[in-house]
């Protein structure tokens, strides 16, 4: 019995362990990455942003080639990290149906933005400055302000998530150390229990052993003995009787002669 409580110990602990770690490993591959490529997203778009308003400001051609490079880059990351947090979300089973209307509406906001960046680059790169900060501020600047409000508050939905999770895995593992306790404790109170009952059967065997020498040494081959046992102190006992046996027949063996 005692063998087994420590196999269920070992077998909860070991299941314990595995629970958390999928639990982590579902956490990091879900919640966490699709929070880190929105974060991604969110740079992407603003560096994008910061590009086409530096490319319509600037004047020197060499300052206009840098800044439409890095409205490309930014654009093109904006698409890359876009699409792998489509296939995060593809994928999710776990996700809640408002951080996939969250996303979906980045989706949406990004369909309407793109263009007008492009556009917005375009003029400033044909000299239409006016245009393409009237643009900016008419279309640019509203679109803009939509995908950060929506990306805020899918971060704010995720810490929130992140919260639930730690809270429900705190929980789990509350529970799991409860009974992994109840066993031990379980355990320890048998094993004093054993140990209890296998020193009382030993003590109680030798006292009898003990008895039985001193009636022998007293000369009392009569006495009674149980030799039942079948561990070292049932052989013990049946070791006595045999030279109780043998004495007696001595004794009487010397009485014949004397007699």
């Amino acid at each position: 019995g005692l063998t087994a409580l420590v196999l269920l110990v070992a077998a909860l602990s070991l299941h314990s362990l595995g629970v958390a770690n999928d639990r982590m490993a579902d956490y990091l591959d879900g919640v966490d990455a699709r929070a880190i490529k929105v974060g991604m997203l969110r740079k992407a778009v603003d560096e994008r942003a910061i590009a086409a308003r530096n490319l319509v400001l600037v004047k020197e051609a060499a300052a206009l080639e840098q800044e439409h490079r890095a409205v490309l880059k930014a654009h093109d990351e904006v698409q890359c990290h876009f699409k792998e947090l489509q296939a995060l979300v593809a994928q999710a089973h776990d996700m809640p149906a408002q951080a996939k209307a969250l996303v979906a509406e980045m989706g949406a906001i990004e369909a309407k933005y793109s263009p007008v960046a492009l556009a917005i680059v375009e003029m400033a790169r044909q000299g239409q400055h006016e245009a393409a900060i009237a643009k900016m501020n008419a279309e640019g600047r509203p679109l803009l302000a939509q995908m950060i409000q929506v990306s805020n508050e899918y971060a704010s939905l995720t810490a929130v998530r992140a919260h639930e999770i730690g809270l429900e895995a705190e929980a789990q593992m509350q529970a799991k150390q409860r009974l992994l306790g109840g066993i031990a404790l379980l355990a320890l109170l048998l094993a004093a229990g054993t140990g209890w009952h296998v020193s009382r059967k030993v003590t109680g065997s030798l006292q009898q052993a003990v008895s039985v020498a001193e009636a022998v040494a007293s000369g009392n081959l009569t006495v009674a003995i149980d030799a039942s046992g079948r561990d070292e102190v049932g052989a013990l006992m049946r070791a006595l009787t045999v030279m109780t046996r043998q004495l007696e027949s001595l004794i009487g063996q010397v009485r014949h002669s004397s007699e």
